[in-house]
């Protein structure tokens, strides 16, 4: 940051923020690498939330579970990208 003059630090640090936002996107939709090597196994050390999501639903088939857990995901995800948004606009 020593080099990037001070009116550019702004948008060095909204790039960081969207691309931290993207990240964790894209690790919430990590299911088919993560479910086709381990299925989140041993004893579900490696399960993302979506391989836990798609085990509930389909393979113990407990569905009111399974909806809870989507849908505490998706929250996570809205203020995750409210709070990167804003932080963004603030500048």
């Amino acid at each position: 940051l020593a080099i990037v003059p001070p009116y550019n630090l702004a948008l060095v640090d909204a790039n960081h923020c969207f691309t931290l936002l993207l990240r964790t996107i894209w690790t919430f939709r990590k299911f088919d690498i993560v479910y086709l090597f381990a299925f989140g196994d041993p004893l579900f050390a490696t399960t993302t939330l979506p391989v836990l999501i798609r085990y509930l639903a389909f393979d113990a088939r407990k569905l009111e579970p399974a909806a809870v857990t989507a849908t505490i995901m998706l929250v996570r995800m809205m203020v995750l990208s409210w709070g990167v948004l804003w932080l963004v606009r603030q500048g």
